[in-house]
């Protein structure tokens, strides 16, 4: 490779690398996995898929799906999200569900001790909790989902202007969107 060469490589990893690095103060799926091994005796899960978009890598995701999102009120939900990210696991081991309990220091983990338990769902067949997170004001600032079942874990984390998505996905189908909720 000419010096030239590796040069505009040099350069165009240096530019790339905070658009695939994302951001380090978003809680991380991976380290939620290892405090849920911790916590449930047993538990072993392997990585299946794991996406995580920081404030730069969301901006260009962003700004190639604005073209493709022709709703307005699609683009503004896709603008209110800052981070995300992503992690589904394939479950080695696990104990029977019905012997596991909610996550305990869970929102500690998460972050700090601003997290509350939003949602419990626990089934025969899967354990849904969902954390949230407000900002000084109140508003909605990241939510943080974890769905249990015999096959598989999938978390999702989202920080950004969440209350601006919610009042959104209400104004562009209030009957559906209350339908969600009572199934």
């Amino acid at each position: 490779m000419t010096p030239r060469l590796r040069s505009i490589v040099a350069a165009t990893v240096l530019l790339l690398a905070p658009l695939l690095a994302g951001c380090k103060d978003a809680p991380a799926v991976s380290s939620v996995r290892w405090q849920l091994e911790r916590q449930i005796p047993g538990a072993e899960f392997e990585r299946e898929f794991h996406i995580r978009l920081g404030r730069m890598s969301l901006g260009l995701v962003k700004g190639i799906a604005g073209w493709a999102i022709e709703d307005e009120a699609g683009r503004s939900m896709l603008k209110a999200v800052k981070r995300v990210d992503v992690g589904t696991y394939r479950v080695v081991s696990l104990p029977p569900l019905d012997q596991i309990e909610a996550p305990r220091g869970l929102a500690n983990k998460l972050g700090d001790s601003d997290w509350s338990l939003l949602v419990r769902q626990q089934d025969v067949d899967e354990h849904v909790w969902v954390f949230m997170r407000n900002d000084p004001e109140g508003a909605i600032r990241n939510v943080y989902v974890i769905a249990l079942d015999e096959v598989e874990l999938t978390m999702v984390s989202l920080e950004g202007r969440l209350d601006e998505v919610l009042v959104e996905m209400i104004a562009d189908d209030p009957g559906g969107f209350a339908y969600g909720l009572g199934s």
